[in-house]
C-alpha cells in the first residue's frame, strides 16, 4: 500500500481496528463483505481492496497502490480526477448521513472505468481524521460476480418462461386454444403488440405461412 509514507497506513490501520467490534450483524453476513473486517490488518502486502482517502469535500489526497487495476488509470490520472465523485461518477452516500453514522457499509455502485466498461464494486466509507484526508472509501470489485449473477438470473428467466409455455401446452388437447395460449404467454413475456406461429420454421424456405397471430 504505497500512500504517501509508513505512518498513514498504520493511523488508518489502527482507527478501522478500533471500530471491529461495531460491525453490524447485518452487513457481516453480506458476502462478499466490504467493512472493518476486509481492512483489520492494513499492510502493502495483504491489501487486496482499492483504497482512497479524500478530505470533507471529496478531494482525493491518496490512492493504495492498486487503484489503477480497478480505474484503469495511473495515479497521476486519479488525482486529475479531483474528486471522488469524478472518479466514481457520482456521490455513493448522502455526506450527513456519513457524518452521523461515521460509516456506512456494502454500498452497491456501478461506474465505468476509462475504457467504458462497467464496473461492479461494493464500497465501504468511514470517517476518519488522518493527515489532510478525513473519510476513507474501500472499494472492492465484484464485476465478476455480478456478471455471473445476471448471467444466471437471465437462464433462470429463461427456464421459468419455457416452463409457462410447457404448462400452457399441456392444459388442452385443442390445437387451437394450445396456440392461442402459447401465443398470449409469448405477448405477455416479450412484453410485444403482435405475435405468431411461423410455417414451415425453416429459415432457408422457399416460402412460408402464417397459421395465427395474436395482438394486443
Amino acid at each position: 500500500l504505497m500512500m504517501g509514507q509508513k505512518p498513514l497506513y498504520e493511523k488508518l490501520g489502527k482507527q478501522v481496528r478500533g471500530d471491529h467490534s461495531q460491525l453490524n450483524d447485518s452487513c457481516k453476513s453480506k458476502l462478499p463483505a466490504v467493512g472493518p473486517d476486509a481492512l483489520s490488518d492494513i499492510s502493502p502486502e495483504n491489501i487486496t481492496d482499492t483504497l482512497v482517502i479524500t478530505d470533507n469535500h471529496g478531494k482525493i489526497v491518496d490512492v493504495s497502490h492498486n487503484a489503477d487495476r480497478l480505474f484503469g488509470l495511473s495515479e497521476n490520472q486519479i488525482f486529475e480526477k479531483a474528486t471522488i465523485q469524478e472518479l466514481i461518477h457520482g456521490e455513493v452516500c448522502d455526506p450527513s448521513e456519513l457524518k452521523k453514522a461515521r460509516e456506512i457499509s456494502n454500498i452497491e455502485w456501478c461506474f465505468p472505468d476509462c475504457t467504458g466498461r462497467e464496473r461492479f464494486v461494493l464500497i465501504f466509507v468511514k470517517q476518519l481524521s488522518v493527515e489532510g484526508g478525513i473519510i476513507l472509501y474501500a472499494i472492492r470489485d465484484i464485476t465478476h460476480c455480478q456478471k455471473t449473477e445476471q448471467e444466471r438470473f437471465t437462464n433462470l428467466s429463461f427456464f421459468e418462461d419455457m416452463d409457462k409455455i410447457n404448462k400452457a401446452i399441456q392444459q388442452s388437447n385443442d390445437l387451437e386454444q394450445v396456440m392461442t395460449r402459447v401465443l398470449d404467454i409469448v405477448l405477455s413475456i416479450l412484453d410485444c403488440d403482435r405475435a405468431w406461429f411461423l410455417y414451415p420454421c425453416d429459415p432457408k424456405a422457399a416460402k412460408c405461412e402464417i397459421p395465427m397471430e395474436r395482438t394486443r
